[in-house]
């Protein structure tokens, strides 16, 4: 199964100081989730079309939250590796909420 890493908090004020901490976009629960996510999808090719179509049946499925699916539904992606490479690179930059 795919392992995705949990976001890391970086200094951040919107000015590139480190006089704030930036929080990370996804909890640690909800990396979990999205991790389980793309495993399934992985190896469950009804699971990824529904994730390229952005069913909402997911969201209850895999317990996301309402800002998690927030990020998966408004985010472009064309491929399980483009949705992974995105997850990645929110959770690496972190960001306030």
């Amino acid at each position: 199964m795919a392992v995705l890493r949990n976001g890391k908090q970086l200094p951040y004020d919107g000015a590139g100081s480190s006089s704030a901490y930036a929080k990370p976009l996804f909890s640690q629960q909800q990396m979990e989730q999205l991790n389980m996510m793309v495993g399934y999808a992985l190896v469950e090719s009804g699971v990824l079309k529904r994730l390229m179509e952005r069913d909402e049946s997911l969201r209850e499925q895999f317990g996301l939250e309402d800002s998690t699916w927030y990020f998966v539904t408004k985010n472009h992606f064309a491929s399980l590796e483009e949705f992974c490479q995105l997850i990645m690179s929110f959770s690496q930059e972190g960001f306030l909420m």
